[in-house]
């Protein structure tokens, strides 16, 4: 019998999709066939799409709900409707982040269809046309948990990479050179080794990799979901994961090309799982393993250890054999420290050279943990609380219902949803709690925030619980706005059309100097200058600068940092900077590069009367000067250039000249101010 209703229910589902795929392919055509009209005619894609929106809206609700899906039509417009408007951004979202590597608008609006229609089909067979009614709270959720998706999207493709995107990009290609070292935090590279392929501008390969940590960041609202529904009801959960996508440096940075984004998804999915009532031998070593991996990209992971244990643990306590649950606990740990060390193990394999695991952990620990310093949390706090107001209202409501919780046949479930909390403590123990890390420690806090909705409506009148939720849900998507709008800038086409210059210049790959490895696919030089690096830096105390240049020959200088503005201050005034290059090191780069074009310096030298010069960088060289110029026993004119090798020319002349790099002339477009604007 059981079989039989299987077999009738795969016959309807396999029917239903395939009158969809026949309504869907008829509406997709006209709708695509206004849209590419509606270019053709000279209107934008956005307009364009609009139009063509109106058009399938008009055809599609009669004969997707009753073709397709066969369903009653009454109360479902104004969700029906409400779908297409998501659908619309969605669109325009995505073909826009289609033409971004290089796609026309008729080919990206026809590739943009594929996953657009996907959703169509799962929205509407899900929601909109369910035999199951929705209540509005359940929609409204819905359709703005689709909203911060489209966000995130536009996120991904528009926000300009920070610094360490970059770095993390060098990372693949110091794999590929044969260059990396380090054990730890570096496994993620063989996911993104593809990257190189995509694009030869790296700002185009960190949006590649982004779209991994978009897809990160869907598994770690999936994760939130699971994780809360053992909790509190629906609706609840959901409002966990809304907090978790519309809290403002989650929506900003939970898709960047980070480690600590990736290791979220490892780490809140082995939470996930560990909320299952019922320890079982499957879930433990499944649990273990995701651990392993979250280890594995960055040993910040350890953080969740104490939630995940709690988890295990509270739900070993209603196993009636203790025996057994310790065996399964035993099991889980054993595998996940075995999959860690494989990994590990086979990463290092790669490497030519390894640096030493122990004095890496020596050395981060030393620098982020039990430091006492709160700079960096006092910098951040007051714009976390006051953009992310709904949510952390919504923690507190929270925490605040577990502190009174009196259901003392419960205690386990108390315990497990507490375990949450703690991830909320590491700012008092580790001190780097920049913007990027918050999506990383803010997602098991939301579990929290949705049981602290739950209680919320508890506690509300029954005919005022409408609107209570739906002012919560405005409250968290109004700051999420706020924040949105307020932080996007034309900051990444300056990235890449910086990036495009240098690759013009030099096709091939050479050897430069940067604070963070900006031009990821050609080899660093010199110092890597965070803050971390600068204060090794400045407490050694010695000049570096000559020896990089001499050893290595940087063909050029970005200034990712206004501490490599080596033109724009004193040498004096640089090494007072606690953040500054040491003065000689200011001196070594003034005496061997020139700006060029806003942050691009090329090598150059300056000449006057008659001495002899000391060329550090070899190559070819133009002169300016205002007449000849004697050098090395040629007498070259004004624009003459000359190939020279690293050493020493005598020189003579009237007035001043100087040998710059023999490059194309500078773009005539405006200079950007700076590359990086923070956070």
């Amino acid at each position: 019998m059981a079989l039989t209703t299987a077999r009738l229910d795969f016959a309807e589902e396999r029917g239903r999709l395939l009158r969809f795929l026949v309504v869907g392919a008829a509406n997709t055509g006209l709708s695509y066939a206004v849209y590419a009209g509606g270019l053709s005619l000279g209107l934008s894609y956005q307009l364009a799409s609009l139009v063509a929106l109106l058009v399938g809206i008009a055809t599609g609700f009669v004969l997707q709900g009753k073709v397709a899906f066969k369903a009653q039509l009454k109360g479902r417009f104004l969700p029906f409707l409400g779908l297409w408007s998501l659908l619309y951004l969605a669109n325009i979202v995505a073909i826009d982040a289609i033409a971004f590597f290089g796609l026309n608008y008729y080919w990206a609006g026809l590739l943009a269809a594929v996953p657009v229609n996907i959703i169509s089909f799962v929205a509407l067979r899900s929601v909109i046309f369910a035999d199951r009614k929705y209540s509005m709270l359940c929609l409204a959720l819905i359709w703005c948990l689709g909203l911060a998706a489209v966000a995130r999207l536009h996120v991904v493709t528009h926000l300009a990479p920070n610094w360490d995107e970059f770095l993390n990009l060098s990372m693949v290609y110091d794999y590929r050179r044969g260059e990396m070292t380090e054990i730890f935090q570096t496994g993620f590279i063989h996911l993104f080794r593809w990257l190189p392929y995509i694009s030869g501008n790296e700002v185009d390969q960190v949006i590649g990799a982004r779209f991994i940590a978009l897809l990160c960041a869907g598994i770690t609202s999936w994760a939130i979901y699971h994780a809360s529904r053992r909790f509190m009801p629906v609706e609840s959960a959901l409002v966990a994961v809304l907090a978790f996508n519309t809290f403002g440096y989650s929506l900003l940075y939970g898709t960047d090309f980070r480690t600590d984004t990736l290791a979220t998804a490892a780490m809140m999915s082995a939470a996930a799982l560990a909320t299952r009532p019922a320890l079982g031998m499957k879930t433990t070593i499944g649990v273990g393993m995701l651990m392993a991996i979250g280890g594995v990209l960055t040993i910040k992971s350890v953080f969740f250890v104490p939630t995940i244990g709690i988890l295990l643990l509270t739900a070993s306590f209603t196993d009636r054999d203790p025996w057994r649950s310790s065996r399964i606990l035993l099991a889980g740990a054993a595998v996940s420290l075995l999959v860690f060390a494989t990994i590990l193990l086979l990463h290092a394999s790669g490497l030519q050279d390894k640096a030493s695991a122990v004095a890496f952990i020596g050395r981060t620990g030393g620098a982020t943990l039990l430091t006492g310093d709160y700079t960096i949390a006092k910098v951040f706090a007051l714009p976390v609380l006051l953009r992310n107001v709904g949510m952390w209202f919504l923690f507190a409501c929270g925490v605040g219902a577990l502190i009174a919780w009196k259901r003392p046949r419960h205690r386990a479930e108390q315990v497990a949803l507490a375990a949450f909390i703690l991830p909320a403590m590491v700012p008092l123990i580790y001190s780097e709690v920049y913007p990027y890390y918050h999506p990383f420690i803010i997602a098991p806090l939301c579990v929290v925030a949705g049981f602290g909705f739950h209680k919320l409506m508890e506690n509300v009148r029954e005919g005022a619980r409408p609107v209570a939720g739906f002012a919560v849900i405005a409250m968290m998507v109004g700051f999420a706005a706020l924040s949105f709008f307020a932080r996007l800038d034309g900051k990444l086409a300056e990235q890449r059309a910086t990036l495009a210059l240098v690759h013009a210049i030099f096709p091939q790959a050479v050897p430069y100097i940067d604070h963070a490895s900006m031009v990821s696919s050609y080899p660093k030089q010199g110092i890597f200058m965070s803050a971390w690096g600068m204060k090794d830096y400045r407490a050694v105390g010695q000049p570096i600068m000559r020896q990089v240049i001499a050893e290595h020959q940087p063909r050029f200088m970005l200034e990712t940092r206004t501490s490599l503005a080596v033109d724009a201050m004193s040498p004096e005034e640089s090494e007072q900077s606690p953040t500054g290059l040491l003065a000689e090191d200011v001196r070594s780069l003034r005496d061997n590069y020139a700006r060029y074009w806003g942050p691009l310096f090329l090598p150059a030298k300056s000449m006057t009367g008659s001495s002899t010069m000391e060329l550090l960088i070899g190559g070819r060289y133009r002169i300016e000067s205002p007449g000849p110029v004697k050098l090395g026993g040629r007498t070259l004119r004004p624009g003459d250039a000359i190939d020279l090798k690293a050493g020493r020319y005598p020189y003579s002349l009237d007035g001043k000249a100087r040998l710059v790099w023999d490059a194309p002339p500078p773009p005539t477009s405006s200079p950007p101010d700076n590359l990086f604007t923070g956070w």
